[in-house]
C-alpha cells in the first residue's frame, strides 16, 4: 500500500461522518478513528498562522508519521524530551504519538539543534505535521 492511497483512505474516512472504519484486504488492514472528546476540549485541532512557521526553511522539519494524541514527555510531570535550543543527535527521541492506546516513539531525523516546536504537550496531530525543526 502506498502513501497516497492511504491518505486517500483518511481523507473518506474524514468526509464520512463515521466514529470508526476497519478496512480489510488480504494485503493490509487499516483502522481509523475518532478521538473522543471531554466537556472542555474539541477533537479538531485548530492551527493559526501564528503557531506554524510562514515558510519552513530548508532545515529538517520532523512531521507526524501517523495521527494521534503528540506528548512531549515520557509520563506526567516529567521533563519533555527536547526543548528549544536543545543539541540532539539523530534518532533521539523527541516526543510520542499515542494512536490507538499505542505509544510510538518519535525521532530526529538528524543530529543538530532544536530550532524550533511546533506542537504542544497532548495536541491532537495530523499525519504529516509539522512537530519539530532541526537545524
Amino acid at each position: 500500500m502506498n502513501k497516497k492511497t492511504i491518505e486517500s483512505y483518511i481523507e473518506l474516512f474524514k468526509a464520512s461522518g463515521l466514529g470508526s472504519l476497519t478496512i480489510k484486504t488480504a494485503e493490509f488492514e487499516i483502522s481509523m478513528g475518532v478521538m473522543p472528546t471531554s466537556t472542555s476540549v474539541s477533537n479538531t485541532s485548530v492551527v493559526t498562522e501564528k503557531s506554524l512557521p510562514q515558510k519552513p526553511s530548508s532545515h529538517d522539519i520532523v512531521k507526524a508519521p501517523i495521527v494521534g494524541i503528540f506528548y512531549a514527555s515520557p509520563g506526567p510531570g516529567e521533563p519533555p524530551f527536547v526543548r528549544t535550543g536543545q543539541k540532539i543527535k539523530k534518532g533521539d527521541p523527541i516526543g510520542i504519538i499515542e494512536a490507538m492506546k499505542v505509544m510510538n516513539e518519535i525521532v530526529a531525523t538528524k543530529e543538530g539543534r532544536v530550532q524550533a516546536i511546533f506542537v504542544k504537550d497532548k495536541d491532537y496531530v495530523e499525519y504529516d505535521q509539522p512537530l519539530i525543526e532541526i537545524v
